[in-house]
């Protein structure tokens, strides 16, 4: 018998004892890795803030519409915001004291969240005595009560690293803490939109970094 016979019976062989023995024999191939199923239309893993989207939705801090939609690009609301925030921070939203906003009675959905973030001290209303739930939270607002919510450090200083933010700019330290901890990024490379709404997919970003720091 010549040697190619030879070895084509001993991997006949060898083949028939790993069947018999109940081994599989697998063959190695390159592994993909297979990416997290979107349960919102709208968004998929190419879109902006897709990983943080899904974190916090498994988390239950964020949710979708009823059409099964995300909606990424609509504004967040400061009663939303709140309620997100407030879950978030897993904050005790059974044992508060009011914060007495004339816009937030306690039959508000959002009464809870903004008492628990009034009581920690991370998240208050205006000076007029209301905490206005339905107007937009910017996102210089958001920088603000993500450091002093999740006790991010505070940078010393503001570096004036955006031509729309400058020392005096509200929460511009607080922007500047983002910027230093690599929390968030600007609209562009030279500006940070500090008086923008929040949209719903940065929020998902802002709070997903800040978790991790």
């Amino acid at each position: 018998m010549d040697k190619s016979k030879i070895q084509k019976v001993n991997k006949a062989l060898i083949a028939t004892v790993f069947a018999s023995s109940g081994i599989a024999v697998v063959v190695p191939s390159p592994q993909k890795a297979e990416a997290a199923t979107s349960p919102f239309t709208d968004i998929n893993q190419y879109s902006d803030n897709y990983n943080e989207i899904l974190k916090l939705n498994s988390q239950g801090v964020i949710s979708g519409f009823a059409d099964n939609t995300f909606r990424p690009d609509v504004s967040v609301t400061r009663g939303e915001a709140a309620k997100m925030l407030a879950t978030a921070l897993k904050l005790d939203t059974k044992n508060i004291q009011d914060p007495y906003y004339k816009d937030i009675p306690k039959g508000s959905q959002y009464y809870k969240y903004v008492a628990a973030l009034q009581n920690a001290g991370i998240m208050s209303g205006y000076s007029n005595g209301t905490f206005m739930p339905n107007e937009v939270l910017t996102r210089g607002e958001l920088a603000k009560i993500v450091v002093v919510g999740f006790h991010l450090e505070v940078s010393p200083t503001y570096n004036n690293i955006f031509k729309d933010v400058n020392s005096q700019t509200s929460n511009a330290i607080y922007i500047q803490t983002l910027i230093d901890l690599n929390v968030t990024k600007g609209t562009t490379p030279v500006t940070f939109s500090p008086f923008d709404a929040v949209t719903r997919g940065q929020f998902a970003s802002f709070v997903v970094a800040s978790q991790g720091k």
